[in-house]
């Protein structure tokens, strides 16, 4: 993420960039679209009140994306109960992996999802990968076709709720082939517990599911929904129920209040931009992912960046932490 803000800042200077990859995108946010400039790896940290995720994904030379995500959970703490006393985990969980398609009118005879290749990479408070899939055939024991053609469009969205413990992905898919398409979406949970001596409160249980497991029909030109969480809680504690398109809307709407009452106007658009697309992710902290935390507890609280007070105030409540910062220092001191 450093990287990219380094290339705004280079445009908006005028100054030559070498294998600039990103823009602005005019329909909101800043894209990036995969040509010859792959492989591509880069990370981007995002940050609510509940939950602190890095994603640390991947472009490979084949055009398909991989995503790891560090998840980080600052209220459910650790032993020793220091600065970086946060519950951190990294999944790689691949959730197009886990979902087959079936073309056949009778019997079920399913192939896996193949040949993905990334179309456009956007960031808008939100990250957000639009991909095209397709796969050899279905089933054992067909020929292998070099190049097929695409049968599926992908949407996914990544994002952390704004209030719970959790990471969002939501998966839009769309039949752009010919033929009907049956997805089977499979009941899937991966869960950890935690050593109940390790935690300062007990155990915890981190927990990646998929969510509205089932077979969907979809006639060409149709999309389906696939919806995809990875939380966390103490041991015995309940999950919320899980709405992953209320928590997007709620994520939404906190970047466009932020964009209707934190405006910065220069006469560059790419400076704008940058300050725009920054505000979103509230905390950052200046030695990496490591450090989000201190943002929460309020130590070393120079790290914080100023527009996470405003933010503050957007949301109409007092978040988490800041009743115990003091003054920023400089922010070349951190």
């Amino acid at each position: 993420m450093k990287k990219l803000l380094f290339l705004l800042f280079c445009t908006g200077l005028g100054l030559p960039v070498a294998g600039q990859r990103w823009q602005i995108d005019p329909d909101g946010g800043i894209a990036w679209r995969p040509g010859n400039d792959t492989p591509h790896r880069d990370h981007l940290e995002m940050t609510s009140e509940q939950i602190s995720t890095v994603l640390r994904w991947v472009v490979d030379d084949r055009g398909a994306f991989r995503v790891e995500r560090s998840l980080i959970f600052p209220l459910l703490r650790v032993r020793p109960n220091d600065t970086h006393a946060s519950l951190m985990c990294r999944v790689a969980t691949d959730i197009p992996s886990l979902l087959a398609v079936n073309t056949s009118a009778s019997g079920f005879n399913a192939s896996a999802l193949q040949f993905e290749r990334v179309e456009k990479i956007v960031i808008d408070g939100t990250v957000r990968v639009f991909s095209q899939w397709s796969f050899n055939a279905v089933g054992a024991g067909y020929e292998e076709v070099e190049h097929p053609a695409p049968v599926l469009a992908m949407e996914r969205t990544i994002f952390p709720s704004l209030t719970q413990p959790a990471l969002c992905e939501r998966y839009l898919i769309r039949n752009i082939g010919s033929q009907t398409l049956e997805i089977s979406i499979p009941e899937f949970s991966q869960i950890v517990t935690t050593p109940s001596e390790r935690g300062i409160t007990g155990g915890y249980v981190i927990r990646a599911e998929l969510l509205d497991a089932g077979i969907r029909i979809l006639q060409p030109g149709d999309s389906t929904v696939v919806d995809a969480l990875f939380r966390a809680c103490r041991v015995g504690e309940t999950l919320p129920p899980a709405d992953v398109g209320a928590e997007l809307r709620s994520r939404r709407e906190f970047v466009s209040a932020i964009s209707d009452k934190l405006v910065l106007e220069t006469p560059d658009p790419v400076v704008d931009t940058e300050f725009h697309y920054q505000d979103p992710r509230r905390l950052h902290a200046c030695s990496g992912w490591r450090m989000l935390l201190r943002g929460y507890l309020g130590q070393r609280s120079g790290r914080i960046r100023q527009p996470f007070f405003p933010n503050a105030r957007i949301r109409h409540r007092e978040s988490i932490g800041t009743q115990r910062i003091p003054p920023l220092r400089p922010f070349h001191e951190c």
